[in-house]
């Protein structure tokens, strides 16, 4: 038979070690979901200036240099676009396309554009608008504007248009 007082002791260790081991389990939950959310809101951290690269919510500004409608014969074209421009339909041989501002190449916007009928719509001032769509046929426009690619279609939002002189024979 054991003594009183050891069974006592033993008693209040036991009880002791399992009010330890349910505050431990109490505790770890709300540890785990601390440490979630800290690694979570890091990620985000670091990792939001590429996702908004990737989803397109940086505008990238961007030259095309493209001819509206007709083109001559002799130019080669990158990519050929209809775009819409006020409820109209606009055809664009595009024959140059400089990105400006991003971590974008000009390529990685003609692919991402290959799959769509219609990748973008023109925005811009009245003047800006109205100076494309009546620009002479055969004729190369320089576009100046900022590419905002959250959705397809996009949207080129234009800041100036230059219908541009076609070369002298002596230039070529």
């Amino acid at each position: 038979m054991r003594a009183p007082h050891l069974a006592s002791w033993r008693k209040t260790l036991l009880d002791q070690a399992r009010r330890a081991r349910k505050a431990t389990h109490v505790n770890r939950p709300w540890d785990f979901r601390r440490c979630l959310a800290l690694v979570v809101a890091l990620g985000l951290v670091a990792a939001s200036p590429a996702w908004a690269r990737h989803f397109g919510k940086l505008p990238i500004a961007a030259r095309i240099d493209a001819y509206v409608g007709a083109k001559p014969d002799s130019v080669t074209t990158i990519a050929v676009w209809n775009v819409r421009a006020r409820k109209r339909l606009v055809q664009l041989y595009v024959t140059k396309l400089q990105v400006n501002t991003g971590n974008v190449a000009y390529f990685d916007i003609i692919s991402a554009f290959e799959p769509y009928r219609i990748p973008f719509s023109l925005l811009g001032s009245d003047a800006a608008v109205d100076q494309l769509l009546n620009a002479p046929a055969n004729q190369e426009v320089r576009i100046m504007g900022n590419f905002q690619l959250a959705v397809v279609p996009g949207t080129f939002f234009i800041s100036s248009v230059e219908v541009r002189e076609p070369p002298t024979p002596a230039a070529r």
